[in-house]
């Protein structure tokens, strides 16, 4: 299957300076997979992503066809072809 990966111009740095990206994954992937799959592309993504317990980080929101994953089942949100996946950093305001 197939997923559209988009990410903001800080984290494409990792990604070859490219902020779009059609990745294949194997059926039934869900997030903590295609984190791992992205690691072997782009070294030091998944410590950008993850905090220390292996949960998405406070600072990053990550969507899936528009939908926050921290309101769906975290990393463990299954993928399905087709799906657009965008990964960006929170932003505050003060």
């Amino acid at each position: 299957m197939e997923i559209t990966l988009r990410l903001t111009k800080a984290l494409a740095r990792l990604n070859k300076g490219q902020k779009d990206a059609v990745r294949t994954l194997e059926e039934g992937c869900d997030m903590a997979g295609l984190i791992n799959l992205l690691e072997k592309d782009m070294a030091g993504i998944k410590a950008t992503l993850l905090n220390e317990t292996g949960e998405i980080s406070e600072s990053i929101n990550i969507y899936i066809n528009g939908e926050n994953i921290r309101y769906l089942q975290g990393t463990r949100s299954p993928l399905s072809n087709g799906d657009h996946v965008g990964i960006i950093p929170a932003a505050a305001a003060g």
